[in-house]
């Protein structure tokens, strides 16, 4: 549900921005949201960490040891995302500049960046107690958290980007001030509920004042959670240079593959929520002491699921395409186009489907180098022949897309390869 309230948030935005009707914002609004999710995934690993640990603890009974791992979680947390804001508030214009050759799109991603980077610390601390939560299976909280937070998100969307009530159109700006407050509201909303709920989670002491030895747990944290930094920024830097290979391509290439990017959000809403099941389960597993097998038939029937829902979702969006045709006044998108590149995502997201699955399984059994080595590979050969086909034969959006079907092919044969060959970590 977390993943879901991700995407639809994404998927808001660029619909919005796309109706205020300004071609360079549209243009730019997936590239710089990529740019924000590379800074924002690398923080967030910390956060998955914690939750491949959490699943172990709650999966062996030690409750005591959730509420310390809790604890060093939202501190580094912390500390990282106020040094993250530092770099989007003070670097990452200076990168920009040298990266994005339109001047027009150059300065709307600076106004998004400018105000999203203000709700990034509020962010992480979120994502940290939702690792608590998955952790220990308690899904129904996530459900409520993500339902009020994309209502709330999706209201001030609508006065802030567009305008309404008085409240004058702030375009891409609103977008990333709606998501900012949204990032502020759902922290608030979820520190309320666990204090509120107190009693129910003592048993993990979670307002404990220790830090008596929180050593072994520190080093796991940040054994699990390196990895996952590097490989989350190569995935996300990934797609941040894919769409700065496209901004080359002129502005109307830029605005088709932000609509890309947003059906890619729809379609993959299946297989990040089913992922996210994967993760849970298969921690808890390891933590119980099941063997490679039973966790393997796990991930199957997850990823049975995770194919029928994407599909059914593949359905919808195939079926809907002529909604594509309502964008036509601000990037031109001809029908034949809208057809070419739903076929491009839809295909993607029906082997990712699988991939992302067996990725997170192998991710919970403690392989995160394994892991981080797939997506290196993946991505940096990916885009090698993303490259190639840009420059010698000039595709034009859709057929690069197809780049993405690549990548999570390899993906999924990479993991696995090595989840036959590697060991489960039961510490």
């Amino acid at each position: 549900m977390s993943e879901f309230a991700v995407s639809l948030i994404s998927i808001t935005d660029i619909a919005f921005v796309s109706y205020y009707g300004v071609e360079e914002q549209l243009a730019s609004v997936a590239m710089i949201t990529v740019f924000y999710m590379i800074v924002f995934s690398a923080g967030k690993a910390f956060a998955k960490g914690a939750e491949i640990i959490t699943g172990r603890q709650n999966g062996r009974q030690e409750y005591a040891s959730i509420g310390k791992t809790w604890r060093i979680a939202g501190l580094l947390l912390m500390s990282v995302g106020s040094l993250f804001w530092f770099l989007l508030h003070y670097l990452a214009p200076f990168l920009l500049a040298l990266i994005i050759q339109n001047e027009g799109v150059l300065a709307a991603s600076l106004d998004y960046l400018t105000f999203r980077s203000y709700g990034l610390v509020f962010a992480l601390l979120a994502e940290g107690i939702l690792a608590f939560f998955i952790g220990i299976k308690e899904t129904k909280v996530i459900a409520w958290y993500t339902f009020l937070k994309i209502t709330f998100n999706l209201t001030l969307n609508y006065w802030l980007i567009l305008g309404s009530e008085g409240v004058p159109g702030m375009g891409i700006k609103g977008a990333a001030l709606a998501s900012s407050l949204a990032d502020i509201g759902g922290l608030i909303l979820l520190t309320v509920y666990i204090i509120g709920q107190r009693n129910q989670y003592a048993r993990f002491q979670l307002w404990k004042n220790s830090f008596h030895r929180v050593s072994g747990i520190f080093r796991q944290l940040v054994h699990f959670s390196l990895p996952l930094v590097l490989q989350s920024g190569m995935a996300y830097g990934g797609y941040f240079l894919f769409f700065n290979y496209i901004e080359k391509l002129g502005v109307q290439a830029a605005a088709t593959a932000s609509i890309g990017s947003m059906l890619a959000e729809i379609a993959f809403v299946p297989s990040r929520a089913f992922a996210l099941v994967a993760s849970s389960l298969v921690s808890n597993g390891v933590g119980e002491g099941k063997d490679k097998s039973a966790l393997k038939r796990l991930m199957n029937v997850v990823a049975a699921y995770s194919f029928r829902f994407t599909f059914l979702i593949a359905a919808f969006i195939l079926f809907s395409v002529i909604f594509m045709v309502q964008f036509t006044e601000v990037i031109i998108l001809s029908m034949s186009d809208a057809v070419e590149i739903t076929f491009s995502v839809l295909l993607s997201a029906l082997i990712g489907a699988y991939a992302i699955i067996y990725y997170r399984g192998l991710l919970s059994i403690g392989a995160t180098m394994r892991t981080m080595q797939s997506v290196v590979f993946s991505t940096i050969f990916c885009h090698g022949v993303l490259a190639y086909l840009l420059v010698y034969f000039k595709w034009n959006v859709p057929f690069v897309w197809l780049a993405e079907v690549l990548y999570w092919v390899m993906i999924w044969w990479f993991v696995n390869y090595w989840y036959k060959r590697e060991d489960i970590r039961y510490s």
